[in-house]
């Protein structure tokens, strides 16, 4: 992630391309939004470790739809800081609920696991 925004703010330095440096002021703001995908990523493979492929196939519908809605509401009104603003928020929404479920579908075993 911190490559990714150092390549973003030095971005003039490697093209001189006025394509590219146009999307150089939303660097910072990209990785904010996708740094909960990790996690959430890490929380999956998790479900797929207790063989919960049911509940992560359904939260992962729920997510899917609510980016929908959050990107058809927020992108006319903000522009590509509107797509951002949704998926970063619903990368946020997503951490949360697969950290509640998991809770719910056996965090016990992992802490047993762990010791």
């Amino acid at each position: 992630m911190a490559g990714i925004l150092v390549i973003g703010s030095n971005l003039y330095l490697i093209t001189d391309n006025h394509k590219y440096l146009s999307i150089r002021p939303y660097f910072p703001y990209a990785i904010l939004a996708i740094f909960p995908l990790i996690i959430v990523r890490f929380l999956g493979l998790l479900f797929v470790y207790y063989k919960k492929t049911k509940i992560l196939s359904y939260t992962t519908a729920v997510k899917f739809s609510f980016m929908l809605v959050l990107m058809i509401f927020l992108i006319p009104l903000y522009g590509l800081y509107g797509a951002l603003l949704a998926l970063g928020i619903s990368n946020l929404i997503s951490l949360i609920l697969f950290t509640y479920l998991l809770k719910y579908a056996g965090f016990d075993k992992l802490e047993s696991i762990a010791s």
